[in-house]
């Protein structure tokens, strides 16, 4: 599934302007502690693709975002079993855990991705399980575009976030029944499996 055109009024990456009011609000709302992300790791989203910057009617600086969202799945002759994120053990002693009711992976689209591309990536990267060892099937024929919300990773830059839902069933070659780690320059996570459900 190909990525969305959002009607939005779309500036030139970090113009001076727009450098301003970024440096002034990640000064004031202390960007980069607590376990929101520094101004820096914004740059980086958007030279790459992940997050793109516009305005809105009013001139206001709106973050967008395109994302997939995988359940990831493993089964046996008898069992489902469903991956979940544990918790977020941040550098700074920051403990971030997320409900049991949202997806297993989460991954930002880059610039020329598409659904498919992002999710097979996030699941390597996050999980280090290649392609090879997974299934993927849409959960839905369109994305969801959420109306602009408070970020938590950059508060006080509201985000428009695009959601494309994909089932994600992993070979028994790279089921690991402890789970998986991932481990970043800033953060550590930690995902475990879950007993969905026995026949």
């Amino acid at each position: 599934m190909e990525r969305l055109k959002l009607d939005l009024v779309e500036k030139p990456l970090l113009t001076e302007d727009v450098r301003e009011q970024l440096e002034l609000v990640s000064q004031i709302l202390k960007w980069g502690t607590n376990g929101t992300k520094s101004l820096e790791t914004l740059y980086r989203e958007i030279e790459c693709g992940e997050s793109i910057l516009s305005l809105d009617e009013d001139g206001n600086i709106i973050r967008n975002i395109d994302y997939v969202a995988i359940e990831v799945y493993f089964s046996t002759s008898n069992q489902i079993f469903r991956l979940r994120e544990d918790r977020r053990e941040f550098k700074n002693g920051f403990i971030e855990t997320r409900d049991s009711e949202f997806e297993s992976v989460f991954e930002k689209m880059k610039k020329g991705e598409n659904a498919t591309d992002a999710a097979f990536r996030g699941i390597e990267e996050e999980l280090g399980i290649e392609s090879e060892g997974i299934r993927l099937l849409m959960r839905q024929t369109e994305p969801l575009i959420y109306p602009p919300q408070e970020s938590n990773s950059y508060p006080g830059i509201p985000s428009v976030h695009t959601k494309y839902s994909l089932n994600a069933l992993i070979d028994e070659k790279y089921f690991n029944h402890n789970g998986y780690i991932e481990r970043q320059k800033d953060k550590t996570t930690y995902f475990k499996w879950e007993l969905l459900h026995k026949f």
